[in-house]
């Protein structure tokens, strides 16, 4: 079937029945975004998940970096085949949806050709071939950490159980890569730990044998002043 038959295909699924109760595919997602050990693995493998969820057309995680300014990619996927791309950055200030997303509101454009003044995002998701699309933002522990997107290549809005699906699916995600950061610190700090008491045994070897010495030498004088009085 030619590519663009399949994307027509996957499209019109939206008419048919939703397999987004199912509760055996949230488990298995659930289930792949444990295994996993990096927030980069998490992603790739939730959205491969989510494929059998929501047939979208592409898909991409993205996560903030307040301090730098910047969001960069997890994972991005295309009618569920990974994208051979770079990781892609885009400045914060692409995001001008930023504070409705802290808020935990959702985004959807039902076509992006409509828009009176398309930002960066709506820009960069056009040049893919995406018409359509819905963002979640990935909250954990009231921080928001990055967002969940769904695009469509074809106009049209996402049903409320598909808008339900990606909340469930975001909620997952942002805690396992909330999980993966806060395992990446302990052992940051485990490690910084174990060089710390490495170093500071080296000091005190240094500071033993300082003394040694000088109590070796204390001792010499002693035996040369008893022997010449």
């Amino acid at each position: 079937m030619p590519e663009g038959g399949q994307r027509a295909l996957a499209r019109n699924s939206l008419d048919a029945p939703s397999p987004g109760g199912d509760p055996t595919l949230l488990h298995e997602l659930d289930q792949a975004i444990l295994a996993a050990q990096s927030p980069e693995t998490i992603a790739q493998r939730a959205l491969g998940q989510m494929q059998r969820l929501i047939p979208y057309y592409r898909a991409s995680a993205i996560v903030f970096d307040f301090v730098a300014g910047e969001a960069r990619s997890l994972a991005v996927q295309m009618t569920g085949v990974t994208e051979l791309e770079e990781p892609s950055r885009l400045p914060i200030e692409s995001f001008p949806s930023i504070e409705e997303f802290r808020q935990g509101r959702m985004h959807q454009v039902e076509d992006i050709l409509t828009l009176p003044r398309p930002d960066p995002v709506d820009q960069a998701l056009k040049t893919k071939g995406v018409r359509a699309y819905l963002t979640v933002p990935l909250i954990a522990q009231d921080e928001l950490l990055g967002l969940l997107n769904l695009g469509w290549d074809q106009p049209g809005p996402f049903t409320p159980e598909q808008v339900d699906i990606a909340r469930e699916v975001a909620n997952q995600l942002a805690l396992a890569i909330w999980q993966a950061h806060l395992d990446k610190q302990i052992q940051r700090h485990t490690t910084e730990l174990e060089q710390h008491v490495a170093w500071r045994t080296v000091e005190l070897r240094q500071e033993r044998n300082f003394i040694s010495a000088v109590l070796d030498t204390a001792g010499a004088l002693v035996v040369v002043l008893d022997t010449y009085g």
